[in-house]
């Protein structure tokens, strides 16, 4: 599920971001429903594409002019430092470094956010196929029982192999060819016979951002 919370400044920290870590015990888990509320539920993936002022179109990697997928207006490697508080796979393109923190003169906010959102069918019905046969970490054929129960193909491509979503590119019978594997920040691994696959329904919608900013 998806949920937002609303968090008050403090007069103690010098960001508009609470860097108290989420698990932590000062803030543990078990507070989040306390603190709160369900935006949605049954969510199969939610992601976040920002317009940056390199992005030049939606469909290019970041550092081929996409958008970013992670994001840090301080541009300082707080996201991306492997010594930061929130390290992350993801590379910030616009990062300048630590001493970039305490210079608002550099900040960047993105001007546009793609959001894509996968919701799950009712959990009141199976899965929309199973997996036919075991498949290994670099298959890149699917053969699927009740391929006619997936989206069609110019509606979404993307599949989600228990906890690894998948994109193909052609349907043959019962048989998904020309698969990516691992994609939607997951990790492609073998999977047995059996398998649930979802395919969820997909929706994509765009946010101007008013505050948009390119930074100095």
């Amino acid at each position: 599920e998806l949920r937002r919370g609303v968090f008050s400044w403090s007069s103690e920290v010098t960001s508009l971001m609470d860097e108290t870590e989420f698990g932590s015990e000062s803030f543990p888990a078990s507070l989040v429903p306390h603190v709160t509320e369900v935006v949605a539920t049954g969510l199969l993936h939610v992601e976040f594409a920002l317009w940056s002022p390199n992005t030049r179109s939606w469909g290019a990697q970041p550092a081929a002019g996409g958008p970013e997928f992670v994001w840090d207006s301080a541009r300082a490697g707080l996201l991306t430092d492997p010594e930061s508080q929130f390290p992350r796979e993801e590379s910030f393109g616009l990062d300048l470094g630590p001493a970039s923190l305490r210079d608002t003169r550099d900040d960047v906010f993105p001007r546009w956010i793609r959001v894509t959102v996968t919701v799950a069918r009712s959990s009141h019905e199976p899965p929309e196929a199973f997996l036919v046969d075991a498949i290994t970490v670099d298959a890149k054929q699917l053969r699927l029982t009740r391929v006619d129960n997936l989206p069609k193909v110019s509606e979404s491509r993307y599949l989600k192999i228990g906890s690894e979503w998948v994109r193909y590119n052609d349907v043959r019978g019962d048989l998904l060819t020309g698969v990516s594997r691992g994609l939607r920040g997951t990790i492609a691994k073998p999977h047995e016979r059996g398998v649930s696959v979802r395919a969820g329904r997909t929706v994509t919608f765009y946010l101007r951002i008013e505050h948009g900013r390119e930074g100095s």
